[in-house]
C-alpha cells in the first residue's frame, strides 16, 4: 500500500481519458499537451493546495488513502482501444469485403459506418494519425491466429494498409495464420457524449452501443451470403477467387441449401409466392424455418463456413484453431430458436447468461432474459469486489470470463493431459496490460471537462439531501478490507430491499450441472488461468503481480443471492473481503450522471425519473442517442432522438385508418392496432428501429424498485432538482481524487458551498 498520504499526481489533461479530446473532429481542450514519443511526455504538476487539503479531509471522513489517477497518453489510449483479449472471432478479409445485411444503414460492408449502424465510437483524427492498429473504431481488435500472445496483435507497418494484412501469414512448421477481428473491453466501456454541439469521448463510461447488433450483423450476414447467389458471387469476386465466381457461387449455394434441407420441391415452388405476398405471416414462417434449420444443422453450417474460408483465403488446410473459430461462428449463427431472449438493444447485454451458456451451461442453457446495463469501468483498482453484482475479487479470473464472453475459445485437444484441455485463445498478457490502463482513467469532471452548466443556487440543498439520504447506502464504509486494508468495502443490499426486477437474481440461482454457478465459474476460469501460467511459463512473481495478491489476497467467487463465497477453509487470511452478505453493492455515485440509463437493467432513462415512483416512470422510451439532457441527467429518449422516419405522422394516421399493408399492418409489427396517434407512432418507430425501443413489459425489463423515502422518491420537486444538480459535482472516493476546483465541503452535519 502507498505510504504517503498523497500518492499520485495528475498528468495534465492527458489524451483520451475523459473528455480531454473531442470526438468527430471537434477541437481539443486548451489544457491538452501532446505527449512525447515515449508516451509519457506530459509534465507532472503539483496538486493545488486547496485540492490536496479537501482530499485529505475526505479521507479522514470516509477512510482510505488519497490518490490521483494519472490519465492516459495517446499511445496508451490506443492500446486500451485495440489490444486483443484473444476473443477475435471473425476473419479480417470477410469483415472488410462482406456486405452488411442486417442493419438499417444499407449499402455498406461489415466494417463500414459502425457508428451509424451500432453506436461504435470512432477515433478522432489525432489518434488515427499515429495509430498502428487497423481500425479507427474504439474497441475493435485484430489478431493473428496461431501466434504467441506477445506476437498476436495485428499492427500496420510504415505505409501499410489493412489490405496488406488480409492474406495468409506463414509460420514455422508450415503453419498458416490469418488475421481475425474481435472486440475488447473498451468496445462496451468507452462512450461518446454530446453536450450542446460538442461530442466528448469518455473512456470507462458505458457505451450507448448495440452490442448484439454488431455481432449479429457479422453472423447473419455470413449465413445470408452463403444462401444468396448474387451476394456470394460478388464476395468471391472481391476476394479475388480464381475462376467463374458466378458459377462457383451457384454451385456452393445449391449444395449448401440441399444439405440444410432448404432446397426441397415445395420450397422451390412456394418460395416465389411467399416472396410475392411478402406479408408478415409468411415472412415469419419462412424465418422460423430457416432459424430451425440453422440450429439443427450447425455441423453443416460449420462445414460450409470452412469451405468458404479455404476458398476466399486460398488455405491449404484449416488449422485446429481456425476450425474451432468456424465452429463458434456456426454455433452463433445456429442459436436455439426456442430459447427465450429479451431484446438487448443499446447499452445492455446479458453478459453472465451468455458466458454461462457458452462455457458452463451448454447442456442446460438458461433463457437470455436477464439483460443488464453495461457498468462504468472507472474507479476499479481499489474495489473489494468486481462486476456490477460484486461476485468476485479476482482480477485475472474476472478478465478471463469476460474474454470468453466476447469469443475466446478452449483449444485444448490433449486428452491425456488434464491441464492441456484448458488451452485457450485468451491473452492474459494483454488482459493484464488492459487492466493496468484502466487504473489510470480519471472520472469525468462536469465543469472542467464539459464546460457544462451548473446552477450553484441548488447545490446547498442537494448536498444536504445527498448526505442525509443517498449517502446512507452509496458512500463506502470507512473500514477498508484486504491484506493491506486498502480495498473499498461497499454496502451490500439484498435484492428484495431495493425491489428491482428479480429475474437476474432467480436465474443466477439455477445450478450448473449439479453445482452452484459461482463454483462452476470459479473452477472453469481457474483451470484456464493455471494452464496459461504453465503453457507460457509465467513466473510465480508475475502471477502474483497479475492477480494483485498483495492487495487482494486469495481469489474468491460470491453467491450474490446467498452471500456464500468459494473461499472456504481458508483461515490463514483475515479481512480479505466483505463478510458474506447477500445482495448487490451500492457503489459510490461520483460520475453517475455519465452512466444512463439507470437501474441494473437500464429500465429508467435518466436520473430525474429515477427519483419518481415506478408508476410515474416511462413505460416505453427510445435508446441509442448520444445527445445529453443536462437537466434530467440522461440521454435524449423521445421520438426526436431516433434516426429520421419519413412522414411519421402520416404513416401513423394511415396505420390507425388500416390503410397500410394487405392486413392493415406494417411489416414487422406484433402488437394490436393502435388507438391513438402516439401509440401508432410508437409502433412504427419500434417496427422500424426495434433495437432502439425499450419496453418495460418484456421479461427482465421492469422499472420497479428504488422507491420510497430512503430512495428519494418522496422528495419535493425542488429537492429532486437540487439533488440532480449536486450529483454533477459529487467527488469520488479519496482513492480516485480529481484535480478539480473545490465546490463543497461536508463536515458530517452541514454542507458548505465553497
Amino acid at each position: 500500500m502507498m505510504n504517503s498520504k498523497i500518492t499520485g499526481y495528475l498528468v495534465l489533461a492527458s489524451a483520451a481519458v475523459l473528455c480531454t479530446t473531442s470526438y468527430l473532429g471537434c477541437s481539443h481542450f486548451s489544457s491538452y499537451r501532446a505527449p512525447s514519443s515515449t508516451g509519457y511526455g506530459v509534465p507532472l504538476v503539483s496538486v493545488p493546495q486547496e485540492v490536496r487539503e479537501l482530499a485529505e479531509h475526505d479521507a479522514k471522513m470516509y477512510g482510505g488513502t488519497v490518490h490521483f489517477p494519472e490519465g492516459l497518453t495517446k499511445e496508451e489510449a490506443l492500446d486500451l482501444w485495440h489490444l486483443t483479449e484473444g476473443s477475435d472471432v471473425f476473419p479480417l478479409a470477410w469483415f472488410m469485403r462482406m456486405n452488411s445485411e442486417f442493419s438499417h444503414v444499407k449499402g455498406t460492408k461489415l466494417h463500414e459506418s459502425l457508428d451509424r449502424k451500432f453506436g461504435v465510437v470512432k477515433e478522432s483524427a489525432p489518434f488515427k494519425a499515429i495509430s498502428p492498429y487497423p481500425f479507427p473504431w474504439v474497441g475493435v481488435s485484430a489478431a493473428w491466429s496461431e501466434e504467441h500472445p506477445l506476437q498476436t496483435d495485428v499492427r500496420l507497418g510504415h505505409r501499410q494498409t489493412v489490405e496488406d494484412v488480409m492474406g495468409i501469414r506463414e509460420l514455422d512448421g508450415g503453419r498458416q495464420s490469418i488475421a481475425m477481428v474481435g472486440v475488447n473491453c473498451s468496445f462496451c466501456h468507452s462512450n461518446a457524449i454530446t453536450v450542446g454541439q460538442t461530442t466528448h469521448l469518455l473512456d470507462g463510461a458505458p457505451n450507448m452501443l448495440n452490442i448484439r447488433g454488431f455481432f449479429q450483423d457479422m453472423f447473419a450476414s455470413s449465413a445470408k451470403t452463403m444462401l444468396t447467389e448474387d451476394l456470394l458471387a460478388q464476395f468471391l469476386q472481391d476476394s479475388k477467387v480464381a475462376g467463374n465466381t458466378r458459377e462457383i457461387a451457384a454451385k456452393f449455394v445449391r449444395s449448401f441449401k440441399t444439405e440444410m434441407g432448404l432446397n426441397t420441391w415445395s420450397q422451390r415452388r412456394i418460395g416465389p409466392v411467399i416472396n410475392f405476398l411478402d406479408s408478415e405471416y409468411f415472412e415469419a414462417k419462412k424465418a422460423k424455418t430457416l432459424r430451425q434449420a440453422m440450429y439443427e444443422k450447425r455441423n453443416v453450417v460449420e462445414k460450409y463456413l470452412t469451405k468458404l474460408l479455404k476458398m476466399t483465403y486460398g488455405l491449404k488446410e484449416v488449422s485446429p484453431e481456425l476450425q474451432l473459430r468456424m465452429k463458434f461462428l456456426a454455433t452463433s449463427i445456429g442459436v436455439d430458436p426456442s430459447l427465450a431472449v429479451t431484446p438487448e438493444g443499446f447499452a445492455r447485454t446479458d453478459a453472465f447468461g451468455r458466458i454461462a451458456n457458452l462455457v458452463a451451461r451448454t447442456k442446460n442453457p438458461i433463457p437470455l432474459t436477464a439483460t443488464s446495463s453495461v457498468p462504468p469501468m472507472w474507479n476499479i483498482e481499489y474495489r473489494a469486489m468486481f462486476h456490477w453484482n460484486a461476485n468476485t475479487n479476482s482480477v485475472v479470473m474476472r478478465n478471463l470470463g469476460q474474454s470468453f464472453g466476447l469469443g475466446a475459445l478452449l483449444t485444448g485437444t490433449k486428452a491425456y493431459d488434464p491441464l492441456a484441455k484448458f488451452d485457450s485463445t485468451s491473452n492474459l498478457h494483454n488482459l493484464h496490460r488492459l487492466e493496468t490502463l484502466l487504473y489510470k482513467i480519471r472520472l469525468p469532471r462536469w465543469k472542467e471537462d464539459f464546460n457544462a452548466g451548473l446552477d450553484v443556487s441548488l447545490l446547498q440543498g442537494g448536498c444536504e439531501t445527498f448526505h442525509n439520504t443517498c449517502a446512507k447506502c452509496h458512500m463506502p464504509e470507512t473500514e477498508r478490507v484486504g491484506p493491506q486494508n486498502a480495498l473499498i468495502n461497499y454496502k451490500m443490499l439484498p435484492q428484495h430491499v431495493v425491489g428491482t426486477d428479480d429475474l437476474y437474481t432467480k436465474q443466477q440461482a439455477v445450478p450448473v450441472e449439479g453445482q452452484a454457478f459461482k463454483d462452476a465459474l470459479f473452477g472453469f476460469t481457474g483451470a484456464v488461468r493455471d494452464r496459461y501460467y504453465q503453457r507460457y511459463d509465467i513466473s510465480p512473481e508475475q502471477q502474483a503481480e497479475w492477480e494483485r495478491r498483495d492487495l487482494r489476497g486469495p481469489e474468491l467467487f460470491r453467491d450474490t443471492v446467498l452471500g456464500e463465497s468459494s473461499l472456504k477453509g481458508v483461515s490463514s487470511y483475515i479481512n480479505i473481503a466483505p463478510h458474506p452478505t447477500p445482495g448487490y453493492p451500492a457503489r459510490h455515485l461520483a460520475g453517475v450522471w455519465a452512466t444512463a440509463p439507470y437501474l441494473h437493467n437500464g429500465s429508467v432513462p435518466n436520473l430525474y425519473e429515477l427519483l419518481k415512483p415506478a408508476h410515474q416512470r416511462s413505460k416505453m422510451f427510445f435508446v441509442g442517442s448520444r445527445q445529453y439532457d443536462q437537466d434530467k441527467l440522461g440521454f435524449r429518449s423521445d421520438f426526436d432522438s431516433l434516426p429520421q422516419i419519413e412522414d411519421l405522422e402520416g404513416k401513423a394516421q394511415a396505420l390507425i385508418d388500416h390503410k397500410v399493408g394487405i392486413l392493415g399492418r406494417i411489416k414487422g409489427m406484433k402488437t394490436k392496432p393502435p388507438e391513438n396517434i402516439w401509440e401508432a407512432k410508437v409502433q412504427i418507430a419500434c417496427a422500424t428501429y426495434p433495437e432502439r425501443c425499450f419496453d418495460i413489459t418484456h421479461p427482465g425489463n421492469s422499472n420497479k424498485g428504488h422507491e420510497g423515502p430512503q430512495f428519494g422518491t418522496n422528495l419535493s420537486d425542488r429537492q429532486k432538482r437540487e439533488l440532480v444538480e449536486f450529483l454533477k459535482v459529487l467527488r469520488p472516493e479519496p482513492e480516485y481524487s480529481l484535480i478539480s476546483k473545490p465546490v463543497y465541503r461536508w463536515d458530517g452535519l452541514r454542507c458548505q458551498i465553497l
